[in-house]
């Protein structure tokens, strides 16, 4: 992923997040489920962008398990190894 790709994906989550609480604000019942799909966009959003971020670039806090989970490296030291 890009910055600029990452640019343009922040900003169409602002303008998701605008949408959504027009919609969920408004007094006609009608735009409560165009929040709804509002919402599943913006979801949908979040998890296409994590997974171009991870595919470009692993994070270099993470690390794999042999039992295949993910823990933060920083989260195992202590103040004076930070």
């Amino acid at each position: 992923m890009t910055s600029e790709e990452l640019r343009a994906t922040l900003r169409l989550a602002y303008r998701l997040g605008q949408n959504y609480w027009a919609k969920a604000n408004s007094e006609e019942t009608s735009y409560w489920k165009k929040a709804d799909v509002t919402q599943a966009a913006f979801v949908q959003l979040v998890e296409d962008t994590v997974l171009a971020f991870e595919a470009a670039k692993p994070c270099p806090y993470i690390r794999s398990t042999a039992e295949g989970t993910h823990h933060c490296a920083l989260a195992n030291q202590t103040k004076e190894q930070a």
